[in-house]
């Protein structure tokens, strides 16, 4: 691990127990790869939560997408890059490339991290952690992280119960869960018979321990939309698009 002029570097094996039926790096450990190296960069520049906690804030995903061109397989060795795009207010976007060792770029990211203050749970100003976080005029993804239309009507419904494993260290349901719970309520034609080339996710709210929660899907060909709520007061958790490969 390494940074670079501003850049995080790390190289990362991949696991059998984090590889699908297909022997390939699951979509979501891809997420949560993401977000160590971020963690650890942040760490590193003294920005990381553990360094933020000591002023009563917190770093959250606001948004969040990503592109796969070919997921990395089994045992292979993978390198991954990270860094801080811009930071300003109470908002941070972190951009990420993963390669493969012979430097073809595997999958790429972007986010939009907000501080939040853990006694308000709202937005809070970033402060002297600021000047910590080198800004890099680089982007992985060109688009911008924009809203996402909901369908006038949805297809698909499922609901499940949040469990003890969904949480993080935060107490709350993990950001990455959101997306496996979508992920996991898609036909079972295309999960198996199909890559995914992009996820899209936008985070409204939090959801907790035993909270019952509603996934509802539309798709037009290839291209789903997701939205997830809280069945108890309707609270609209997350909205999502997930894209999948022809063919």
């Amino acid at each position: 691990m390494d940074e670079i002029n501003g850049i995080w570097s790390q190289q990362y094996t991949i696991p059998y127990s984090e590889c699908d039926w297909k022997n390939k790096f699951k979509l979501t450990s891809i997420c949560n790869l993401f977000q160590e190296g971020a963690g650890n960069h942040a760490s590193f520049r003294k920005f990381g939560n553990e360094h933020m906690k000591l002023a009563n804030k917190v770093w959250v995903v606001n948004k969040f997408k990503m592109q796969i061109s070919t997921p990395p397989a089994w045992k292979q060795d993978v390198i991954l890059k990270t860094w801080v795009k811009n930071a300003y207010s109470a908002l941070s976007t972190r951009d990420y490339e993963l390669y493969s060792t012979d430097g073809k770029c595997l999958a790429k990211a972007s986010a939009l991290w907000v501080c939040i203050d853990s006694n308000t749970h709202r937005p809070t100003m970033i402060g002297d952690h600021e000047s910590r976080m080198p800004k890099i005029d680089r982007s992985a993804i060109d688009e911008k992280l924009s809203k996402i239309q909901m369908p006038d009507n949805f297809i698909h419904e499922t609901t499940l119960r949040t469990k003890y494993s969904d949480l993080d260290m935060l107490n709350h349901v993990n950001n990455v869960k959101y997306i496996e719970w979508v992920l996991d309520s898609m036909p079972e034609e295309f999960m198996l018979n199909k890559d995914v080339a992009e996820v899209q996710i936008n985070y409204d709210a939090q959801t907790f321990l035993n909270d019952e929660v509603k996934i509802c899907s539309a798709n037009v060909g290839n291209e789903f939309t997701t939205l997830v709520k809280r069945v108890e007061d309707h609270k609209i958790l997350c909205s999502m698009i997930t894209k999948f490969k022809e063919g």
